[in-house]
């Protein structure tokens, strides 16, 4: 009896010990996102981009489904990332430059302009930037993940049926809740400068007083979904992200501000509970510490400063 004891927990020892890896590749989608029902947000492919905007900043999503009417199917996603990239063209073509970030930086505005440029932007037809590559809710987990790191949204079906969006943030709060059962994982009791985690080197950042529409622009050419904020002496001041373009939605001229103020004026808004502030993480920090972190305060990055104060050293990011 003593030694059937011993041999369950030594079994239970080993299923707690258990690596990440090991833990997702025995899940499916399933797992992650259960029997509950959804709510399927959507736009038709005849809205304008103004429409997708609006719904993003109601539901606080970085994508919504485009349903083609004719075919009645879905066609792909709009995302914020191309909505950010579609007002910095109508921008960039207002004042006849490219839209790189140092043509757009170089160019200039007036409020006219601004506004003549937002309702070009109203009346813009929407335009699918991510595919619409639906999986089965029996796929394995990992497989599901590779293919999230790729297109951030992935359609979750069941007998044919749209049942779930996995997303990132979705599969981040299930690791958080089941950490538990791969915690002792080495690989996640590393150091963030041990296990190489986060990019170090070539960081892209943006001056606070450059205007909210420049930094923007650096920001959608680096494919980024978010931006650092330094003064002028390097040091982290603040975050600038891809959703923050939602205050502009009203009035294109905010987008002529200097982005610190543009980031201050958000963060002054009454009852405003999604606000990304500038976290910080410390490349002493644990994997497994910083994983949970991100999750826990509900953000998708940690900005990595040394001795967690305002000198930047890099980024942790969930992808």
């Amino acid at each position: 009896k003593e030694r059937e004891q011993t041999d369950d927990m030594t079994d239970s020892k080993k299923q707690k010990t258990r690596t990440l890896k090991t833990f997702l590749s025995g899940k499916t989608i399933d797992d992650v996102v259960g029997e509950g029902k959804i709510e399927l947000i959507q736009v038709n492919n005849k809205d304008n981009c103004s429409r997708a905007l609006t719904i993003l900043g109601e539901k606080n999503i970085y994508s919504v489904a485009i349903l083609d009417q004719e075919k009645n199917a879905y066609c792909g996603f709009a995302g914020i990332k191309g909505i950010v990239k579609k007002i910095i063209k109508i921008f960039a073509a207002k004042a006849s430059v490219d839209e790189t970030f140092a043509d757009i930086q170089k160019a200039s505005w007036t409020k006219t302009d601004a506004a003549e440029i937002k309702k070009e932007f109203d009346s813009a037809r929407l335009a699918c930037n991510t595919p619409w590559n639906p999986c089965p809710s029996t796929t394995n987990l990992v497989d599901a993940i590779q293919q999230i790191l790729k297109v951030d949204r992935v359609p979750v079906t069941k007998d044919g049926k749209v049942v779930a969006i996995l997303s990132k943030s979705t599969i981040m709060k299930y690791l958080k809740d089941n950490f538990a059962e791969f915690e002792d994982d080495a690989y996640l009791k590393q150091s963030l400068a041990d296990g190489k985690v986060g990019t170090v080197n070539g960081l892209l950042t943006a001056g606070e007083n450059l205007r909210a529409i420049d930094a923007f622009a650096k920001m959608s050419k680096g494919g980024l979904s978010h931006l650092a904020l330094v003064g002028e002496d390097g040091g982290l001041t603040g975050n600038l992200s891809v959703k923050d373009i939602r205050y502009a939605a009203d009035d294109f001229s905010k987008l002529l501000l200097p982005v610190n103020d543009y980031v201050n004026a958000i963060r002054r808004q009454p009852k405003k509970k999604d606000v990304h502030p500038a976290s910080h993480a410390d490349l002493a920090h644990s994997i497994g510490r910083t994983l949970k972190r991100l999750v826990i305060i509900k953000i998708h990055r940690l900005y990595i400063t040394k001795d967690g104060g305002r000198e930047l050293i890099g980024v942790v990011s969930v992808g």
